[in-house]
């Protein structure tokens, strides 16, 4: 794989808030188109898996966020708001065409981004092209008063003590993984340095444990935003020459299975993942019996040969919100 350099940066939105987006590979820009990586909820720039596995797709520029700030702390956290700030980030960078990956939270503020123009109350036309769109492990509905089977938050002060934090850890593991998985000897390397980084409170791939950098207020803020967006009728006026890719595997514990079938219901020229249980087509997978965490599983190349297909060989990776 090609290393790809990195560029760290902000934009300063018109409510004042400040959004903290990273560049993959910037250098590769303007010959080739980006793809935008929308991460779940709460995650710290730099440090998501899920990053880390679009950063091996060659030589394509990428865009992410995970350290941004709130304009005030009484602010209104909507998935409108987030899909809005995604657009003024694009705006700032001046991409015409590119593609859009969103994971779990971040497919759902991908679909909003996208129905914009379609809005009931204040469309706002797109000033980009999104060519092609890829839904991971993400919903088009809300779940309703639930909280995607994740452990309730420690209260608001309380100091947890490390076999606290441990247990809270491998718990909210448990939720993002199967169970062979987790037993895998060959992933117990991979386990522990999660574990690590989760109890030392640098990292937090989950939803609903407040970590130092990110507020529990915050966290909770998106919670709620998840059981209150409403996108009902809307998909059937995106156009068809925007291409989608679904991926959502049958052991995921946080967004469940139907979710995703219910994405390729309400846009029936989705794809989903084709399987090749031998391995011998590029672009396939062995199977679809994976967790939240998707890019965990199966040798990263699977899955840099999945989307190299899926969006094209000319297509370049864009940035990380």
């Amino acid at each position: 794989m090609s290393r790809i350099s990195s560029k760290t940066d902000t934009v300063a939105l018109p409510d004042g808030a400040k959004l903290a987006y990273d560049i993959f590979g910037a250098e590769h820009l303007p010959t080739t188109s980006p793809i935008v990586l929308v991460g779940g909820a709460s995650p710290r720039s730099g440090v998501s898996g899920f990053v880390i596995t679009f950063r091996s797709i060659g030589l394509r520029p990428q865009v992410g966020m995970g350290d941004s700030r709130l304009a005030n702390r009484d602010e209104k956290h909507t998935i409108e708001l987030l899909a809005r700030d995604l657009l003024s980030l694009i705006q700032h960078l001046g991409w015409k065409q590119l593609s859009l990956c969103g994971f779990s939270m971040g497919g759902v503020v991908v679909q909003q981004l996208i129905l914009l123009p379609y809005h009931p109350t204040k469309p706002t036309s797109l000033p980009f092209t999104a060519t092609h769109v890829i839904l991971a492990g993400s919903l088009c509905e809300p779940l309703r008063d639930k909280r995607f089977g994740l452990p309730p938050p420690p209260p608001a002060g309380k100091i947890l003590s490390e076999q606290e934090k441990m247990d809270i850890a491998r718990e909210m593991l448990s939720l993002s993984y199967d169970p062979a998985w987790l037993a895998d000897p060959g992933n117990a390397s991979r386990i522990q340095e999660m574990l690590g980084l989760m109890v030392a409170g640098r990292i937090q791939e989950m939803l609903g444990l407040m970590v130092a950098g990110r507020p529990r207020g915050v966290i909770l803020k998106q919670m709620r935003a998840m059981n209150r967006f409403d996108f009902t009728d809307q998909h059937t006026r995106l156009p068809r020459s925007m291409q989608f890719l679904v991926i959502h595997g049958t052991l995921d514990r946080i967004v469940p299975p139907s979710c995703g079938e219910e994405i390729v219901r309400r846009i029936p020229w989705a794809r989903s993942l084709e399987i090749d249980p031998a391995g011998n087509t590029r672009g396939t997978v062995p199977n679809v019996a994976f967790g939240h965490s998707w890019y965990e599983y199966f040798d990263v190349q699977v899955w840099v040969d999945v989307i190299e297909e899926f969006v094209g060989g000319g297509m370049p990776l864009v940035a990380r919100l």
